[in-house]
């Protein structure tokens, strides 16, 4: 019955010309809020984009473009753009492989998406399951503990414990989405996730700014989307990534095996 109210008094939202969450929370808890969020995350079938992401790290500052193409539950390929529009780097995440290939050392590596998905792309001061979420825009409230929260002029703010980990996160009531989320450790922020410029397709808000910084490791990234389409039917030959006749193959999962042998 809860369920029932909450989604009754969000839906209250867009018939008003000036939306608002109307939460009552007497009847409505703030987990419930979240996982209206994680829903309207989910609600993310397909993507196609063209972004400009920016990096800055101790090992690699700068900017590059990247096309990313997204299907949900089996497919994302992340195309980089090197100098003149051509293809730097591609990777393909499945459901349970993965193919990357470096066109610049020309090595193409493939193996089980675990053996992969703690693994760097290219320059991205990020592991492949952390990158992927940041590029969907995408967070994960189902094992969190919420401490505290306050209602807002125009925000929720949301004060969440996870292990040793806390969390200060704050949903906007206009869009529904996060717009900034604060990572603690022993009160030493860990790091920062912020989403912005918010577009409105097929119904579904989807920031087209996304920020991460890393605290400590004093690095950042940034993804800004210049194209965007949102549960656009895909070509699923558009996953398909060429690869060069004369390049070097690597199976990370055979080369995992053969360091526990060693």
């Amino acid at each position: 019955m809860k369920n029932k109210l909450f989604i009754l008094s969000l839906l209250w939202l867009w018939s008003c010309g000036n939306p608002r969450f109307v939460l009552d929370t007497r009847q409505v808890s703030f987990r419930q809020l979240l996982e209206y969020v994680e829903n309207e995350q989910q609600q993310v079938k397909s993507l196609q984009a063209i972004s400009r992401i920016t990096i800055d790290s101790k090992e690699f500052s700068g900017h590059f473009y990247a096309n990313i193409l997204y299907q949900q539950s089996d497919s994302l390929l992340i195309t980089v753009n090197g100098l003149f529009g051509l293809d730097a780097g591609n990777l393909f995440i499945g459901k349970d492989r993965f193919i990357f290939y470096n066109q610049i050392s020309n090595k193409f590596y493939n193996g089980a998406v675990q053996d992969f998905k703690y693994r760097r792309f290219m320059q991205f001061p990020l592991s492949i399951s952390e990158l992927s979420n940041i590029l969907l825009g995408k967070e994960n409230f189902t094992i969190i503990k919420i401490m505290d929260y306050s209602v807002q002029q125009n925000s929720f703010l949301i004060k969440a414990q996870n292990g040793d980990l806390n969390y200060d996160i704050w949903i906007d009531n206009h869009t529904g989405h996060i717009f900034k989320l604060h990572a603690y450790k022993l009160d030493q922020l860990l790091f920062t996730r912020e989403y912005g410029d918010f577009i409105k397709q097929e119904g579904i808000y989807f920031p087209r700014k996304i920020i991460m910084t890393q605290v400590e490791e004093h690095q950042s990234i940034a993804v800004y989307y210049t194209e965007l389409k949102i549960n656009k039917e895909i070509n699923r030959k558009k996953f398909d990534i060429k690869i060069s006749d004369t390049a070097q193959q690597i199976d990370i999962s055979l080369s995992q095996e053969n360091n526990k042998q060693e």
